[in-house]
Order: structure tokens, then C-alpha cells, then sequence
């Protein structure tokens, strides 16, 4: 199981865990800013383990051919509703440091690809980019996406 070097989460498409809920898989849908502006794709979820719940979402823009693709990690406390989109009530957050580049063709033509987790900056740095609340935090109150 790929886990990550933090909170013991780990990519679902990594590991052999099935979620608590199967309507939080949205994989595959496109994710879209207040403004509807398009910010990629649900490309996998990053779950806690213990709860098999959704924590984090691999969104996926960007790139021809493979080369280019950028990697942003989307809290799920950001998540205002759900329908054939994702939508996001938070602008997207400014600078790089919430996501990678990836484009080695090898790498993603493999099939069976799965990133792996290096290069991240640590998870409570992508949640105050949102300016959201860490589900490690007291006081933590679920998210619509959980309690949809």
C-alpha cells in the first residue's frame, strides 16, 4: 500500500481499501472554481485509512500528450456540492506549492500508473491554502461532502 509520509493517508487507486461511502468517489469528474472556472479533473482521492473516508482530491490539468500534467491537491472540506461537477467554494489557491508536475511519458503510459508521494508539501500547508480546517483539528466539524 503507497501511504503517505504524513497521517498514514494513502491514494485509493494505490491500495486495496474500499471507501466507507461509495457515493464519495468522484473520480473522474471535472472540478470546478465558484466562478466555474475548470480546475481539472478527480483523478484519484487520497483517504484516511482508519475511516476510508475521502480527505483530499488528485486533481489533474494540463498537458499534451502526457507531458506537462500538473497534480493539485484539493481539500475536501472545500467541496460546496457535487452533481456532475465538483464544486469548489474557494478560489483556486495562489502559487505552485500545493501540487506537482509530472510528466514522464514512461511513467504515465505505464499501465497501472500510480503517483507516488514525494515532492508534497505537508497536508496542513494544502488545508490553510484553502483556509480550512484539518479533520486532525478539535473542533473539527464534517464537511458537506461527508455528510452528503
Amino acid at each position: 500500500m503507497t501511504e503517505t509520509h504524513e497521517i498514514g493517508m494513502v491514494y485509493l487507486a494505490a491500495s486495496d481499501l474500499e471507501l466507507a461511502d461509495a457515493a464519495d468517489d468522484v473520480r473522474g469528474l471535472p472540478v470546478v472554481t465558484q466562478l466555474g472556472h475548470r480546475l481539472g479533473e478527480v483523478e484519484d482521492l487520497i483517504i484516511d485509512p482508519v475511516e476510508r473516508r475521502a480527505r483530499l482530491l488528485s486533481v489533474v490539468s494540463g498537458g499534451i500528450l502526457g507531458l506537462g500534467v500538473t497534480e493539485r491537491l484539493v481539500p475536501v472540506e472545500a467541496i460546496t456540492r457535487v452533481d456532475d461537477r465538483v464544486h469548489v467554494d474557494r478560489p483556486e489557491p495562489a502559487g505552485d506549492g500545493d501540487g506537482r508536475h509530472r510528466g514522464d511519458p514512461a511513467d504515465l503510459a505505464e499501465e497501472g500508473y500510480q503517483p507516488e508521494l514525494v515532492d508534497r508539501p505537508p497536508f496542513a500547508e494544502v488545508y490553510e491554502r484553502y483556509g480550512v480546517m484539518p479533520f486532525w483539528t478539535a473542533g473539527y466539524v464534517v464537511p458537506y461532502f461527508l455528510r452528503r
